[in-house]
């Protein structure tokens, strides 16, 4: 009597401390969302989202966004699919150190009056993807996804999403200085990735080290970037040493990581 007691409690204990279901967002009655939207929660444990979350925690920064309607599913079915594709190249266990919990899709989002492509909320582990915002661009899209979770990649696993890591400091050109930040880095030709000079794959590279390491993180996770890349950097050192760099830092966190 005592054994079977013993075991009730011992299950009862297992049980009550399996975290609670995540609550997610329910089908919408589109396929490629609604497959997404499933696998999502069951893949990564984590939910996808289409209508307005919980209030963000962005600091200081005044953030706003629409959220999506009935009328721009067609665009919310396509950017499914290209969502799908970039992000499902993570392993589980990789995205889990990250603490990423939801992803949301919305339109019109805007940063300290700036129209953006994407943001994460570092505070609630929320991701947020602008789907109408480069959409003339599919390939920026995808290098957008990338980007963007880089910054939360960064924020967890070296504490802070503007770390300025000493050693990536280091490997750039003598008396180089990165600008102000990408807020302030806008303009048309700032997210070609066109190599304008040794150590950097696009001018957006220079508004700020970890724009840097965001842009070429991103750069690498493209599959219709990542061979030029490469090709450039067989002739930049400077390059080359920072794709090592990137590449042995997130090794060590997931041999998986391609």
């Amino acid at each position: 009597m005592k054994t079977k007691f013993r075991i009730l409690v011992f299950l009862f204990f297992v049980i009550s401390c399996r975290p609670a279901k995540t609550e997610c967002t329910d089908q919408i009655g589109y396929p490629a969302m609604d497959s997404l939207i499933t696998d999502m929660r069951i893949s990564y444990g984590i939910c996808l989202e289409i209508v307005e979350p919980s209030a963000t925690t962005w600091g200081s920064n005044v953030i706003s966004f629409d959220v999506l309607s009935e009328e721009d599913y067609k665009e919310l079915e396509n950017y499914a699919r290209l969502f799908r594709e970039e992000f499902f190249k993570y392993p589980k266990t990789f995205v889990d150190k990250t603490k990423l919990k939801r992803v949301t899709f919305v339109k019109n989002l805007i940063n300290q009056s700036v129209p953006v492509a994407a943001m994460p909320d570092y505070y609630q582990e929320i991701l947020y993807m602008n789907i109408f915002e480069g959409n003339y661009d599919r390939v920026y899209q995808r290098h957008v996804v990338h980007h963007e979770y880089y910054h939360m990649i960064e924020e967890q696993l070296n504490g802070n999403a503007y770390f300025k890591d000493p050693i990536w400091a280091k490997m750039n050109p003598p008396f180089f200085q990165y600008g102000s930040g990408g807020i302030n880095a806008r303009s048309s030709d700032m997210s070609l990735v066109n190599h304008p000079q040794d150590g950097f794959i696009s001018l957006y590279c220079m508004s700020g080290l970890e724009e840097d390491k965001a842009e070429l993180y991103a750069g690498l996770m493209t599959t219709e970037e990542k061979t030029r890349i490469k090709e450039w950097a067989k002739n930049d050192k400077i390059l080359n040493n920072k794709i090592k760099y990137l590449t042995g830092f997130l090794k060590r966190y997931s041999l998986e990581l391609n």
